[in-house]
């Protein structure tokens, strides 16, 4: 029994590839709806709230254990800092729970880094697992230290959008030292190909000991790769480490964000030239419009398909809208818009677009969080 145990624990927290059901799973219909948090990232004393939101999909009443845990995900391993669970939890037929879970303070973390949010819906008392959903939401914690205020300031591409095997792109990005010390810290710039099986790795460049005094600014940069050839999604994240790869200060996943197409497949110079939305803060209950401005930059009028698309913070599209053969003359423009549900929960979200060729032909130009926004 003492072995069964370990392996489920294991299991939990090492995000197995399988997990067996127990029998009763099959009776259960609680399943888990949304995930949300207040915070992506938090340093100090500041905490994030993560949520859950459960429903019961089935004609019959149901009671289960509603368990939410939170993860430090690190190189050397996964480490479970917080755990809250609800036992005997009854469902209406149709009905939904929010449940929530706020984590320590930064400061009193005992590492900077990752932490993910995993749920579980398991029988009442623990007595077999039904469902289980690893890293639901993440979040960056910073642990900083007095004097030591190190930020990414800013950071541009060169290029947004690149033709492979002809064109390359160059992200930059100026570290600043707002502290009141000289400080010394290890940059890190990664880029990564982004695709529906995963996350690859495929350039890195780190600059360890930099000293930075007082108020001054050091800009580094990465060149994307000549050779890269599969087309799709890329994004550059960067970091900033103690000396040594001693213990993170900050992380900014996909910092920036650019397109590889095969040679020729642009066409027409149709770009999202700039984006807006009606607010960045709106409340429970209200709508937030958000919209993009397809430009045609070319001599010749272009037909394109337009593509809205809004996530939450933990990756996971929330909505989309979607026009085809949307007719932009040489040097004009049309904006195109996408108005979010009242019933978004709390949470951070982000809007980003893209121009296909007509009828989800090659991708010509995607743009990732063109907007941020925020439901309180």
């Amino acid at each position: 029994m003492k072995n069964k145990l370990l392996a489920l624990v294991l299991l939990l927290g090492l995000g197995a590839v399988f997990l067996v059901p127990s029998a009763e799973a099959a009776n259960s219909e609680v399943v888990l709806n949304n995930t949300s948090q207040t915070l992506s990232a938090i340093s100090g004393s500041q905490t994030t709230e993560l949520f859950a939101t459960f429903t019961n999909n089935s004609v019959t009443e149901s009671t289960v254990l509603i368990d939410l845990e939170i993860w430090h995900i690190a190189a050397y391993g996964v480490k479970k800092v917080q755990q809250s669970f609800w036992d005997s939890q009854t469902f209406a037929p149709g009905e939904s729970k929010t449940f929530s879970i706020t984590s320590a303070p930064a400061n009193t973390l005992s590492s900077g880094g990752f932490y993910a949010l995993s749920v579980g819906v398991f029988n009442s008392g623990w007595n077999g697992l039904l469902h289980w959903h690893k890293q639901q939401n993440n979040f960056t914690v910073t642990n900083s230290h007095p004097g030591n205020e190190v930020t990414i300031a800013r950071s541009a591409l060169t290029l947004k959008s690149i033709e492979a095997p002809d064109q390359t792109t160059q992200l930059s990005a100026a570290i600043t030292n707002k502290g009141s010390t000289m400080v010394n810290v290890l940059v890190d710039i990664e880029l990564w190909h982004v695709t529906s099986s995963g996350r690859f790795k495929v350039a890195q460049t780190y600059t360890d000991n930099v000293s930075l005094v007082e108020g001054e600014q050091k800009t580094f940069t990465l060149d994307s790769p000549s050779t890269l050839s599969s087309e799709g999604f890329y994004g550059y994240s960067v970091g900033i480490f103690n000396p040594g790869w001693n213990g993170v200060l900050q992380w900014n996943h996909d910092q920036e964000v650019f397109t590889v197409t095969p040679a020729g497949a642009r066409g027409s110079e149709t770009i999202i030239l700039s984006s807006s939305q009606t607010s960045s803060t709106i409340s429970a209950g209200q709508t937030n419009t958000l919209t993009a401005r397809v430009a045609n930059l070319g001599a010749a009028s272009s037909d394109v398909l337009a593509d809205l698309e809004i996530y939450n913070s933990a990756n996971q599209k929330v909505d989309q809208r979607f026009v085809d053969h949307v007719a932009v003359p040489a040097g004009a423009h049309q904006d195109i818009s996408i108005t979010t549900s009242p019933t978004l929960p709390p949470g951070n979200y982000y809007f980003s677009a893209g121009i296909f060729a007509p009828s989800w032909g090659n991708l010509m130009g995607w743009h990732n969080k063109l907007q941020q926004f925020t439901v309180q």
